[in-house]
Parts: structure tokens; C-alpha cells; sequence
């Protein structure tokens, strides 16, 4: 593999970065749409129980496509934090 592969293949993950930032951006919106109404009906951010339900579907999905189970995990658990963190945006404390 030469320099230029090496650049090319950088290029790649760039674009694909790109699009998930965009992806990222368009799921924090819902997330604050989920606090909009969660705050409304008086209920917690977190809902430990819906979570674990969604990330084993996540992770046979994901497993199915090739990744592994513990890095789909880690990656929802950090999704999850920033969600949270944008579901109690622009709440008064």
C-alpha cells in the first residue's frame, strides 16, 4: 500500500465521517424532541429498561452486518450520554 492509498482510503473514512456527523445531528434533534416531551410528562431522561431492550436489537443487527456485539455497546452507551445530555438542553435548573 502506498502513501497515496493511504491517502485515498483517509478521504473515505473523512466522507463517511461527514455523513455521520449529519446523522448524529439529525438523532440529537429527536433526542431533544424526547426530552421536550419527557419533561412534560414529568418522566426521567433515562429509561434504563427501553435502553437494553434497544441496544440487544442493535447489537443482532449489528452482528448480523459484521461487528461485534461489545463495540456496539460502547458506542450506544456513548450515544446515550449525549442524548441525555441534549434532552436536558436549555433546561432551567
Amino acid at each position: 500500500m502506498s502513501i497515496s492509498d493511504l491517502d485515498m482510503l483517509r478521504e473515505k473514512v473523512l466522507e463517511l465521517d461527514k455523513k455521520m456527523m449529519e446523522l448524529l445531528s439529525r438523532r440529537l434533534e429527536y433526542a431533544e424532541k424526547i426530552g421536550e416531551v419527557k419533561r412534560r410528562a414529568c418522566m426521567p431522561y433515562q429509561d434504563p429498561e427501553y435502553f437494553n431492550f434497544s441496544l440487544k436489537q442493535k447489537q443482532e443487527y449489528g452482528q448480523k452486518i459484521g461487528l461485534d456485539a461489545a463495540e456496539i455497546q460502547v458506542f450506544f452507551e456513548l450515544l446515550q450520554d449525549l442524548s441525555i445530555n441534549r434532552m436536558k438542553k436549555n433546561v432551567p435548573l
